[in-house]
């Protein structure tokens, strides 16, 4: 018997904020989280901005984590998950000893920083090598670091599909869930990969942002003036139960997962297929067991390059039809930026805000109708809506890989 699966608690870091409802109240203004990069220099480099958190603040209950330690991908996730936990009424260590509670992470870079870090200071500053920086820089480091610190018993995966991690965390979870393999799960994603190195390797791709003088409208998903995204970091993550442990524990529910989604190209690296990305959107539908007529909102992946933007429209027009232009749909990486392996959980916590708020976040920086995508995409404000029921999140990544899932407001 297939269970139904919910969403009990959620917690985010984005370059805006730290915290779900601080990342909020900034989302609903419109504002940018896009700015000249800070943590080290750019002066030699042809892309300077990117969406940095430039102050990191670590909660009074977290103050012993260590940056000498544990990579800032680590660090994003502890906080990320140590909110998720807040918000379901699961951060005291007694009530999550009741149960056996896992966590499943997608993440593009992994602990991108430790690895570079160590290889400047030893090809470039003649350092010695950091003695761990085994455990600092393996890529389940923020799973396993995340799992030691609050004491999660139950599986532990690491989920590695460029820009569709964290939304494939979270349909590996809902899977896990319903299908009675576990009850409680944490599922999301990190990424850290603003560093010199990588800025540079990724502008060598030609796909990012060049706007250096124009940070906060560089990211303009579906405009037509649209050149590129813009990399970010940051972390997402949620509390996935099954419906009756959460009513066993009396738990207040946020939302309801009830469809997933996931194809792969097997075409090529780096440029997309509309029909396989228009294919995950439909097994997402079908999973959730509605119809077209039913989704009220989605979440796209719009990540503001040429390419990509006029894929996903295709593929929302090849499953939704002449319905596509009815469907409100908006970007929220004209807001963070792509926080690659990230941005899928960061925009489901946020779709699940829209929902119990009855808001629609918009597209920002969008200024110029593009002939190839000419849907609904909310420009620049967000607008008051009747009730949410069912909402789309579209995540596809490098390599080909692409997901969807189906969210359900809660109560219906």
């Amino acid at each position: 018997m297939k269970r139904r699966v919910v969403i009990t608690g959620i917690g985010a870091i984005t370059p805006l904020a730290i915290g779900v409802i601080d990342n909020w109240n900034k989302l609903i203004k419109g504002t940018s989280g896009v700015k000249k990069i800070g943590l080290f220099g750019v002066d030699n480099l042809k892309i300077k901005i990117g969406g940095e958190l430039t102050l990191l603040e670590i909660p009074e209950e977290l103050k012993d984590l260590s940056p000498k330690t544990l990579d800032r991908s680590t660090i994003f996730a502890i906080i990320a998950v140590n909110e998720a936990l807040k918000s379901a009424d699961l951060h005291e260590k007694e009530k999550r000893d009741l149960f056996r509670i896992g966590i499943i992470l997608g993440t593009g870079f992994g602990t991108i920083q430790a690895k570079e870090g160590n290889y400047v200071n030893i090809l470039e500053h003649k350092k010695p090598m950091y003695p761990l920086i085994i455990p600092k820089a393996m890529d389940n480091a923020p799973a396993s670091e995340a799992a030691i610190y609050f004491g999660l018993k139950g599986i532990n995966l690491s989920l590695f599909t460029a820009c569709s991690s964290g939304t494939n965390a979270i349909g590996t979870a809902f899977r896990l869930i319903r299908d009675n393999y576990e009850d409680t799960l944490i599922a999301g994603g990190v990424d850290t990969p603003i560093t010199y190195h990588i800025l540079d390797a990724w502008s060598k791709l030609r796909v990012l942002s060049k706007r250096n003088d124009d940070p906060q409208r560089a990211s303009c998903p579906f405009s037509k003036n649209r050149d590129g995204f813009v990399l970010s970091e940051g972390a997402g993550f949620m509390v996935m139960e099954s419906y009756e442990r959460a009513q066993e524990r009396k738990a207040m529910i946020l939302a309801e997962i009830v469809g997933y989604g996931a194809t792969c190209d097997a075409l090529h690296v780096t440029a997309p297929d509309y029909l396989e990305q228009s294919n995950a959107i439909s097994l997402a539908i079908k999973d959730a067991g509605v119809s077209i007529n039913d989704i009220d909102y989605i979440s796209a992946h719009g990540t503001a390059t040429k390419l990509n933007d006029a894929t996903e429209t295709k593929a929302i027009k090849r499953v939704f039809k002449d319905r596509s232009y009815e469907i409100p749909i908006s970007a929220l990486k004209s807001q963070i930026g792509h926080t690659i392996g990230a941005s899928g959980a960061i925009e489901s916590i946020f779709a699940i805000q829209m929902m119990r708020h009855n808001i629609l976040l918009p597209t920002i920086n969008y200024t110029e109708k593009d002939e190839e995508c000419d849907l609904n995409y909310i420009p620049n404000k967000a607008v008051d809506t009747d009730k949410i029921k069912y909402v789309l999140k579209n995540s596809f990544g490098f390599g080909g890989s692409n997901a969807s899932i189906v969210l359900k407001n809660y109560p219906l």
